[in-house]
């Protein structure tokens, strides 16, 4: 590769990057600003998670999508949008939730501050916590990637979190479909739990 080629190629780079941000940043400008206009519950939802959509729409044009497998991964804030994705959409047929899944109420006394108010939609806990958010997929496939080592929420409430959605999947007469497992990693999503991931996930998408 020539230097034009390298000078092209991290433009592109920095392109992408800045973009990136733009989104980061713009979303959560616009549901702060949501919580000081009328804007409600399903407004700020939109906001969050629109622009995700927004980016798979040219992939989707460009090479189009089979709706018998669609699935979706993320971790850390990437796992909260794929279990509020997974519970708005049926077309999700598989998703896998890494490093975000706990009860909150256990969070409270000492773990709020290691997270954003932006993680916390309006007028959601009144009527449901995380782990019944994530369970809304069911009968669809769920895998919960919990993190034994993470800071960010408290190992017990990580814990519950997993017994209450495989309780749920349990109630909806689907067991099976539901899987949790932790791994003695800190925040992070590391290879072997990556190559666990998407061999899962081509397993159920098949």
């Amino acid at each position: 590769m020539n230097t034009s080629d390298d000078k092209k190629a991290a433009l592109k780079g920095y392109a992408w990057g800045l973009f990136a941000i733009s989104i980061w940043v713009s979303w959560m400008v616009a549901t702060r600003g949501g919580a000081k206009s009328s804007l409600d519950t399903f407004d700020l939802a939109a906001l969050r998670f629109g622009s995700a959509g927004l980016i798979l729409l040219p992939f989707a044009l460009k090479f189009g999508l089979d709706p018998r497998r669609i699935g979706c991964v993320g971790i850390s804030m990437g796992g909260y949008r794929s279990a509020y994705l997974a519970a708005l959409d049926e077309r999700v047929q598989a998703a896998c939730v890494v490093g975000f899944m706990a009860t909150t109420p256990a969070m409270l006394q000492a773990h709020i501050d290691t997270h954003s108010w932006v993680h916390f939609l309006p007028g959601l806990h009144r009527l449901m916590d995380w782990p019944e958010l994530a369970a809304l997929a069911a009968p669809r496939r769920l895998f919960v990637q919990q993190c034994s080592q993470d800071r960010l929420f408290p190992l017990g409430a990580m814990r519950e979190s997993l017994e209450r959605i495989a309780t749920l999947y349990q109630a909806a007469g689907c067991p099976d479909h539901f899987r949790g497992k932790f791994y003695d990693e800190p925040h992070r999503w590391s290879l072997a739990m990556q190559d666990e991931a998407f061999a899962w996930l081509d397993q159920q998408l098949r």
